[in-house]
């Protein structure tokens, strides 16, 4: 009888124990961003993580794993591939059918930003898409923590800016304290990942971006710019100021650039 209770008890515990698991069948829906006038898009993921960019980390590190007892340590892509590659690789999957024709650019995370978009700009396209990891780390145990930094632009074959978005945070997904760190990576990295990505690929703007056939720029770099190579100070709208602060353009170069009066 005693035994049969310790049956009981254990099973109703680990019943308790499983949280709810992100729902699988929606992983490789495609987003939606509605139908697309541009023939062919480029893309392109930097992992511009500093321990990453610096050499500290390989960039196969997606972020930790924490035992019940020792020391957290690093948790890498299933397929050994560098993070930023598999995000591509995936993100071809959930625009599948979006674009007559999109290529994917690897981009390694040494290019830097500027350097980047004219990687993608070799490339014959109408859109050129940017997305940069600024911070994508992961410590899972019987939960996983994500924080994460990212930022999608669209640029088109004038280099001129037509949309951005991005996203910041830290999140905490259920797992299963039962099942340990890697299989609830298994479970739930993916999904964070699909969350993430469709935050900034169905932003209006964006969206905007991608189906009208000619948006118009909400930087255009010739409008910045003199023929003698000076900067023209503008009338620059609050969603450029934002843009060029979260590139990490100091304060005194945005000022140079806009006029005192900021347009709505």
């Amino acid at each position: 009888m005693l035994k049969r209770c310790w049956w009981i008890i254990a099973i109703t515990f680990l019943a308790g124990c499983a949280t709810t698991a992100p729902d699988m069948t929606q992983l490789d829906k495609p987003f939606d961003i509605g139908g697309s006038q541009a023939d062919r898009v480029v893309i392109g993921v930097l992992d511009s993580r500093s321990d990453v960019v610096s050499g500290k980390k390989a960039a196969t590190v997606i972020g930790q794993y924490q035992l019940r007892y020792g020391a957290p340590y690093d948790a890498h892509t299933f397929s050994k591939k560098p993070m930023a590659e598999d995000f591509s690789d995936k993100l071809v999957e959930l625009l599948d059918g979006k674009f007559r024709k999109l290529t994917p650019v690897l981009l390694k995370p040494s290019v830097g930003h500027d350097a980047a978009v004219d990687q993608l700009l070799k490339h014959e396209a109408e859109k050129f898409v940017l997305i940069t990891l600024k911070e994508w780390t992961s410590l899972t145990s019987s939960m996983t923590t994500l924080d994460f930094d990212a930022q999608l632009e669209v640029f088109n074959a004038d280099k001129e800016l037509l949309a951005y978005k991005r996203t910041k945070g830290e999140d905490t997904y259920g797992g299963n304290m039962v099942a340990g760190p890697i299989t609830n990576s298994k479970a739930v990295l993916p999904h964070a990942f699909r969350q993430k990505m469709k935050a900034l690929f169905e932003a209006p703007m964006v969206k905007l971006a991608l189906t009208e056939a000619k948006p118009i720029p909400i930087i255009e770099t010739a409008a910045v710019v003199s023929v003698s190579g000076e900067i023209v100070p503008q009338a620059c709208t609050v969603v450029q100021v934002l843009y060029w602060k979260n590139s990490g353009m100091p304060d005194d170069e945005i000022l140079s650039r806009c006029e005192a009066v900021i347009a709505k």
